[in-house]
């Protein structure tokens, strides 16, 4: 199975000029949690993506306005994502070492397609392998020093994957 039999394809973005306001308000009326923040080029490139909770601890609690831009806020480095002819395994992976819940999936042509998120995995996965996504979660849980440890110690060969 591949990323684009399991990634939501309606995607909502923002550009980086796009306001702190308007990206909350597309949020709210759209129930997400997440944008992919794009240029103004043709097809559009991904130069980074905005969480609600980037919104309220780099805006809101800042004491940042609405008007404030979202290339203030966003996070762009490193900017992780996969495309669509990708492994759902390697998704798995790929989020659980980068600790993301949400995932960017790109076009040929480099435009976003689509995304997947840790529920798309689970809804997927998890009745076959329920494992699989308690590791999941488990990665992105992770304190990160945590993680930094326990990826370092698989480098080393001292424990496995599935720890």
């Amino acid at each position: 199975m591949r990323a684009r039999d399991v990634m939501s394809r309606t995607v909502y973005t923002v550009t980086p000029r796009t306001s702190v306001g308007e990206a909350a308000a597309l949020m709210r009326d759209r129930n997400i949690g997440f944008l992919p923040v794009v240029d103004e080029s043709v097809p559009a490139k991904l130069v980074g993506v905005v969480t609600d909770r980037d919104l309220m601890l780099r805006a809101l609690a800042e004491g940042r306005g609405p008007e404030l831009a979202i290339r203030f806020v966003m996070s762009s480095f490193p900017l992780v994502s996969a495309p669509e002819s990708a492994e759902v395994h390697d998704l798995v992976s790929l989020m659980g070492a980068h600790q993301v819940r949400r995932l960017p999936i790109m076009r040929p042509d480099g435009a976003v397609s689509g995304v997947v998120s840790q529920g798309d995995l689970a809804l997927t996965l998890g009745p076959m392998e329920p494992r699989t996504i308690e590791t999941l979660v488990e990665r992105i849980s992770a304190p990160s020093l945590l993680l930094a440890n326990v990826n370092g110690a698989v480098q080393r060969g001292l424990v496995s994957e599935q720890t």
